[in-house]
């Protein structure tokens, strides 16, 4: 039978399970699986349980998810574009001041949007791909020119270990696009294309590009 055994530390020092608090977040917790320990008691994976909610719960506030994280951006895309429709028609009227100040605050919410774009990225990929294996990337979630990025990265990486001699990548079936058109797929496959890598459809399961890299470990990858 498989339990969990669980440490915690709290404010530097060991302390037993039952003097922890699930309520304080700020309480630190290594879980590890320990096999054959048969004697756990229901009001302590009740405990386990509320604990590590109330811990996932406190990281999604300090860190945000991808989702928030996307949310974010699209709400500084708004206001961004808000400000430069603004900056436009001030200029139109000859107010070239009010449209220079709309023009600038347009450029603060671009510079904005990208940085919470750029960290929805790093949440979406770490939720995604980080119990997979490094032959194997997951690209729901992600934008084109993000996916190609990401792609671009994991293949160069891939080649340089003469171990790995193909990438499963999934792109999905294209369910959760906005107007249900795969963007994804396409455009992993004209990447793979430029670049003269094999690659075969649908493999090993539905939504899915295996990319051979045996025999293809010559030159890096790049996006053009």
């Amino acid at each position: 039978m498989m339990a969990l055994a669980l440490h915690v530390t709290a404010c530097n020092h060991d302390v037993s399970l039952l003097d922890v608090d699930p309520q304080d977040i700020s309480t630190t917790v290594t879980i590890c699986h320990v096999p054959y320990i048969e004697h756990s008691t229901s009001s302590t994976f009740t405990f386990l349980k509320k604990l590590m909610g109330n811990l996932l719960s406190s990281q999604k506030l300090q860190g945000g998810s991808g989702d928030h994280c996307r949310q974010e951006a699209d709400k500084y895309a708004q206001l961004r574009n808000e400000c430069f429709t603004k900056s436009q028609a001030l200029y139109k009227s000859g107010d070239k001041q009010g449209a220079k100040e709309e023009s600038e605050k347009g450029k603060s919410y671009t510079r904005k949007m990208d940085a919470a774009n750029k960290k929805a990225v790093e949440l979406i990929f770490k939720e995604k791909n980080s119990s997979l294996p490094k032959n194997e990337l997951d690209l729901h979630g992600l934008h084109v020119k993000e996916a190609l990025a990401v792609v671009e990265e994991r293949v160069n990486k891939c080649k340089r270990r003469k171990k790995i001699d193909h990438l499963t990548i999934i792109v999905g079936m294209g369910n959760h696009s906005a107007d249900g058109v795969q963007r994804l797929k396409p455009a992993i496959e004209s990447w793979l294309q430029q670049q003269n890598l094999t690659y075969s459809v649908d493999k090993p399961n539905r939504g899915c590009l295996f990319v051979e890299l045996k025999g293809n470990t010559g030159s890096s990858c790049v996006i053009s």
